[in-house]
């Protein structure tokens, strides 16, 4: 299973940043409290880690994307959840949105574990998911 504990850095690049009652200092992309080499958290965002398992094990998309998104609805009692990337699509099982093309907001937000974009398109299978992972830079923590 895929899981980050990604904090309100995540995916903004370096530099201090304000939130909550801490002051954040992201170097390289490792989040730092403020004046300190203390972690702060995670600055990797789920599609970043998604992207990162498909590339180094070589993992086919669809047991990559069960893994970041069917196992953690599973886990968690949402089985009507989660990706489905086998034909047919199951009856009452919805699927991940994401956003597709250019010009895709940075954050995005996230519903019952679903991935959501307020362009509002639906990837209908895996291949298009991870398509849409490697076309544009978004966020999804």
């Amino acid at each position: 299973m895929l899981v980050s504990d990604a904090i309100p850095t995540a995916g903004l690049g370096d530099g201090t940043y304000r939130f909550a009652d801490r002051v954040v200092t992201v170097e390289r992309g490792v989040a730092f409290l403020e004046g300190t080499r203390t972690l702060a958290g995670s600055t990797l965002c789920i599609g970043d880690a998604l992207r990162r398992v498909i590339t180094v094990t070589g993992l086919p998309v669809g047991a990559a994307v069960r893994m970041s998104a069917t196992a953690a609805a599973l886990l968690l009692g949402l089985d009507d959840r989660g990706a489905d990337p086998g034909p047919p699509r199951r009856s009452g099982r919805t699927r991940p949105r994401v956003p597709a093309g250019e010009g895709v907001p940075r954050r995005q937000g996230s519903a019952a574990g679903l991935i959501t974009s307020s362009r509002g398109t639906e990837a209908n299978t895996s291949a298009t998911y991870y398509a849409n992972l490697t076309r544009a830079r978004f966020t999804s923590c």
